[in-house]
């Protein structure tokens, strides 16, 4: 058989396992799921908005230590903290092949979805992908559902194969096809 083993290491780390990989496991009869749990306070006290209240980081050897994350999530409070109510971002950050560590997504408390930008724009639920930020721009709120961002050109491609066609489709509940833009590769 296998052991269990857990390890306070001197630095102040706990080490799990011979294999170096934490392992969860719930045997049910029900829906229930294991969990990681991330519990934070501010000594014994309300935490603030902008507490991180937890993180993974995935750390790997360059060839001369191992003291470097390759990639990040964070949790991160933002709004106001409340009885049974802590609003959190989830935050995406990859270190790219120059060694340049940046966010590259974030899930915003409320929902919207930015890729290269940290604060996702809209009102409502939105993705926001953004090359690079126009000062002052505000997407317009009957066009917030997708934004595309670049202080240059921006544009975006839909792309379909030789045998098939391409379309952008407009409709409604009672006519999902009220209007198409389409290409057909001839």
């Amino acid at each position: 058989g296998s052991e269990m083993c857990i390890r306070d290491r001197s630095n102040g780390a706990v080490e799990i396992g011979d294999y170096g990989s934490l392992y969860l496991e719930r045997t049910t009869a029900n829906n229930s799921t294991p969990a990681v749990l991330f519990r934070k306070n501010r000594s014994g006290g309300v935490i603030t908005s902008g507490d991180y209240i937890g993180a993974i980081y995935a750390y790997g050897h360059d060839g001369s230590d191992q003291d470097n994350a390759g990639a990040t999530i964070y949790f991160q409070t933002e709004g106001t903290i409340a009885t049974d109510q802590i609003p959190t971002s989830i935050q995406f950050q990859t270190e790219n092949t120059s060694g340049t560590t940046a966010e590259r997504m974030r899930i915003s408390a409320d929902g919207n979805v930015g890729i290269g930008t940290t604060a996702p724009d809209g009102p409502g639920k939105t993705l926001h992908i953004q090359t690079s930020e126009i000062s002052g721009l505000t997407a317009d709120s009957n066009g917030q559902n997708l934004i595309v961002e670049d202080d240059g050109d921006a544009g975006i491609s839909i792309l379909g194969s030789d045998t098939n066609g391409s379309m952008l489709v407009f409709g409604s509940a009672s006519d999902s096809k009220g209007a198409a833009i389409g290409w057909v590769y001839d």
